[in-house]
């Protein structure tokens, strides 16, 4: 939670199952999310690719910025 810019708590959601524990992750407004220390450039910024989270690219930053 500390970690992670702007705050994501809202978005996130916490259930126990027989399993353990779900995490749901919803898609956040206040695009793009980065990690703190990293900073707002690809190796802070991660998207999905399948079932697969990769840094994202300048573009891909600019484009959830516009």
């Amino acid at each position: 939670r500390d970690s992670i810019l702007p705050d994501v708590t809202t978005f996130v959601g916490y259930e126990a199952n027989e399993n353990g524990i779900a995490i749901t992750v919803q898609e956040g407004t206040h695009k793009p999310y980065f990690l703190l220390e990293k900073g707002l450039k690809p190796s802070g910024v991660y998207v999905r690719q399948g079932a697969s989270s990769v840094p994202a690219s300048f573009e891909q930053i600019r484009g959830m910025i516009i």
